[in-house]
């Protein structure tokens, strides 16, 4: 069955015959003729004149041109199958999310036949988008074609509970066509297929390829784990690749590993310095902004140099002083135990230093902080007792007192001091302190007019515990107790390895979901629909609680944000989990794929041969005015050369 988006225009066709007329009235241009004796022919006249007129199967070949014109004008459509929208309403509902990206440009192309019926058929139309839900805005079929052909998804899961509302308040019928990304997302869907449902008939256009989502990169010890969740078991065994930058800021292609069927992770082990520039992880095959995951610090592995003046092996190990900073940075960082001459020439981002009367190498630590190093220094007995000279030196952050103080010593606490609560300025704010956490002696700063400035964490009197300076784009730090046991029991804590971890890098104590609370974060990069960072228009501004807690949305969409010194990565597929494929409700039709089509628009094919007539028509005149060589002389001039060489090479060569 034939259709016509404007018949009237067949009207048109009525007027065919009074061409066919006038066409047939108007005689042919005359063909010229050199003839030297035609002025014999002068003053002649002929009895009967007899008009010239243009050939029938040239009007007939115009004729027919000019009725393709006019057919193609009314948009005719084959109907062919069954049609189940008997309404004059439809209603075109897109997932949108940012699964929907894989499947987009097939159901940008099946929209745009639906949209060419629907034109035919005089159907009012209206989109839903569900990842980003507004009103009805009931339209013709031609208004939202052009919004429609530049439709892209959303780089969030889709917002089924926000979309419900705009389709419950429209109480006339009207069918949908909805176009699903696939994805269960906990049956969420199914509150707003009751309400279509009641509306009209709802058919589902679902995609026929599955979806892979990398959900999150880990770090285990020297390894990066990529975890990955598909809806359906993958036909192949997809990669997972890690990109980076090389030194000299190009982009590059660190590791490429097969995804574990068994445990769908893919693990590498990557050199610290390939750690440290690492960009982002992609899982392949995948074309959307749920399949890669971008790298803030926290997955970097930044070599930190320990050096201590006594390591013996004969002191126990728990009693070692250096032996609760390995434990803390072991799994972070990557560790190097030598002289500090070795440590220095190893480029190590942090410097952990225990007890020592002096430091050697000091020009060379300078030099070393000053251009963005961090040297972290403990107290202990030999720092008590040679404090006043450690205190003059330009890598202590404070003067020191001798002797220092301690339970039941001359400077005394009746009983073991607590900490403080950490303040907005200092790098350990937001850090949980454990009530049982106790000091029983330290080293003192001398008061000083920049002591207060300089202090990172103080006691429950306040006592400073750890001090701070910068110096050039570096700084020094001084714990002033101990980096094992002896003075206080804050190196058997969690606490002592979130400390630490902050000194080397901030941004490695983000990669759990515990951040401070009382932090507000501002977007400096924003993930678009194929996972791509893109300058945002308008930076969003986040408190923690909006960052951690919302997961990906319009609101709070995945990204880079900052705080302070703090980066974090927001990636979709950390707040997506384990997906399946969506198991639709029997007494709803589903059409799966790209095989979904019940009309055929004939409008172009007529076009093209109206085009074939008129070409047709063209030479044809041309023949008959015996100006079919000028013709083709000056469509030969006027090709491009290369246009001609090629036609030369085929037809006479």
């Amino acid at each position: 069955m034939i259709q016509f988006a404007y018949p009237f225009i067949l009207i048109a066709l009525a007027a065919l015959p009074v061409i066919w007329l006038l066409l047939r009235a108007v005689p042919p241009t005359p063909a010229q003729r050199t003839f030297a004796a035609v002025t014999l022919l002068l003053g002649l006249k002929d009895k009967d004149q007899v008009s010239e007129r243009t050939p029938w199967w040239l009007l007939l070949m115009r004729m027919i041109a000019l009725g393709a014109i006019i057919l193609g004008l009314a948009k005719p459509e084959l109907r062919y199958g069954e049609n189940s929208f008997t309404q004059d309403r439809m209603l075109i509902v897109l997932d949108g999310g940012f699964a929907h990206e894989k499947f987009a440009q097939g159901h940008r192309e099946q929209i745009e036949t639906l949209l060419s019926s629907a034109e035919t058929d005089q159907k009012l139309i209206a989109v839903l988008d569900i990842a980003y839900p507004d009103a009805l805005d009931w339209q013709t079929a031609a208004f939202h074609q052009e919004r429609l052909a530049n439709w892209t998804p959303k780089p969030w899961v889709p917002n089924f509970e926000d979309s419900i509302d705009p389709v419950a308040s429209i109480s006339s019928s009207y069918d949908t066509v909805w176009f699903s990304d696939g994805l269960e997302y906990g049956n969420q869907r199914l509150a707003l297929l009751d309400v279509l449902q009641d509306r009209g008939t709802v058919e589902i256009r679902a995609p026929s390829g599955d979806i892979g989502v990398l959900q999150s990169v880990s770090r285990d010890g020297d390894e990066l784990i990529a975890k990955i969740s598909f809806s359906n078991a993958p036909s192949g065994v997809p990669n997972v690749v890690f990109r980076g930058l090389t030194p000299s800021g190009a982009r590059a292609e660190f590791a490429r590993l097969p995804v574990s069927r068994d445990t769908l992770t893919a693990a590498v082990s990557l050199p610290a310095e390939l750690s440290a520039r690492l960009t982002d992880i992609v899982l392949e095959g995948e074309h959307h902004s749920g399949a890669i995951v971008h790298v803030s610090d926290y997955l970097a592995r930044p070599r930190v140099g320990l050096f201590s003046i006594d390591p013996s092996e004969e002191v126990a190990e728990l009693l070692q002083p250096l032996h609760y900073l390995r434990t803390a940075l072991r799994q972070n960082a990557e560790i190097v135990e030598q002289s500090l001459d070795d440590i220095l020439l190893s480029k190590p981002a942090a410097i952990f230093v225990t007890d020592v009367s002096r430091l050697p190498n000091e020009a060379d630590l300078v030099n070393w902080v000053t251009n963005g190093g961090t040297l972290v220094q403990f107290a202990g007995p030999t720092t008590a007792l040679n404090a006043v000279d450690l205190g003059a030196s330009e890598l202590m952050p404070v003067r020191l007192r001798q002797g220092g103080r301690q339970l039941g010593g001359a400077m005394t606490w009746e009983t073991p001091k607590q900490l403080a609560p950490f303040s907005r300025q200092s790098p350990f704010f937001g850090l949980e302190i454990p009530d049982d956490i106790v000091v029983n002696a330290q080293v003192l700063a001398e008061p000083d007019a920049d002591l207060s400035s300089r202090v990172i964490a103080e006691l429950s009197d306040g006592t400073p515990l750890v001090t701070r300076m910068a110096m050039g784009d570096g700084q020094v730090v001084f714990f002033h107790i101990t980096a094992n046991a002896d003075w206080s029991n804050l190196a058997l804590s969690e606490l002592f390895i979130d400390m630490s971890k902050r000194l080397v890098s901030r941004a490695l104590a983000l990669d759990s979901t515990e951040i401070p609370d009382d932090m507000t974060w501002k977007s400096v990069k924003l993930i678009d629909h194929v996972g791509a960072l893109i300058d945002p228009a308008i930076p969003i501004a986040v408190s923690s609680e909006q960052l951690m807690s919302s997961g990906i949305s319009a609101e709070v969409p995945g990204g880079m944000y900052t705080s302070d010194d703090f980066t974090i990565a927001r990636n979709i597929g950390a707040g997506v989990g384990d997906i399946r494929p969506m198991k639709w409700p029997a007494d709803v039709t589903v059409r799966v794929g790209g095989d979904v089509a019940n009309a055929l628009p004939l409008a172009q094919y007529i076009f093209v041969v109206a085009v074939l007539l008129l070409m047709a028509d063209v030479i044809a005149s041309a023949r008959v005015a015996g100006r079919l060589v000028l013709m083709a002389s000056f469509i030969w001039i006027a090709m491009p050369d290369l246009v001609r060489a090629q036609v030369w090479s085929v037809w006479f060569v």
